[in-house]
């Protein structure tokens, strides 16, 4: 998983005030709501495939190719992920975040497993994972977009889910 910071590269946070006593603060739902509009909607996929061309350095050219799965209320405690699709046997999920959250790797392994479920359950029979042979998978691709003020966060860093391990696995047989 990737932690992109864009901080110092997106419109200004004025757009998205909301007033809160004598304070002005940054509505998170505004933004969320703002990524979602621009990436994450049927009729905006051209915005999502050049962004994706962006962050992977690639040169997909139909926007008919993506398959938008974003999901809505996953789990119990109706999380959302910002923008889901599927392209060229990778599934690929973009969150967008203004605080830093070190559980993002246990997050996208929540929502990537909510997607492989639902896939199972509308293309496949769920049964077929207990059949002899390989059920081939789309490969995860989880990148998170941050603009956050923190000042300690590169301009790309790397999460691992098996860093969350309360005990270490060094063989990685978890793989």
């Amino acid at each position: 998983m990737y932690y992109l910071n864009f901080s110092n590269k997106t419109i200004s946070d004025s757009y998205f005030l909301q007033e809160e006593t004598a304070n002005y603060k940054v509505n998170r739902q505004y933004k969320d709501s703002l990524f979602r509009f621009i990436f994450g909607r049927e009729e905006n996929k051209q915005n999502l495939l050049d962004l994706y061309n962006a962050l992977n350095n690639s040169n997909y050219k139909n926007k008919d190719d993506l398959l938008i799965n974003t999901l809505d209320n996953v789990i119990y405690m109706s999380m959302k992920n910002d923008v889901s699709f599927m392209l060229d046997s990778q599934i690929v999920l973009l969150e967008h975040q203004s605080t830093f959250n070190p559980n993002m790797p246990l997050r996208g392994f929540l929502y990537f497993a909510k997607l492989y479920e639902s896939m199972l359950a509308i293309k496949m029979n769920r049964k077929t994972i207990y059949w002899p042979k390989l059920v081939k998978i789309p490969t995860p691709n989880f990148i998170v977009l941050y603009n956050g003020e923190d000042k300690d966060i590169g301009d790309c860093i790397t999460l691992k889910l098996s860093d969350a391990f309360g005990n270490p696995d060094k063989t990685n047989s978890y793989e």
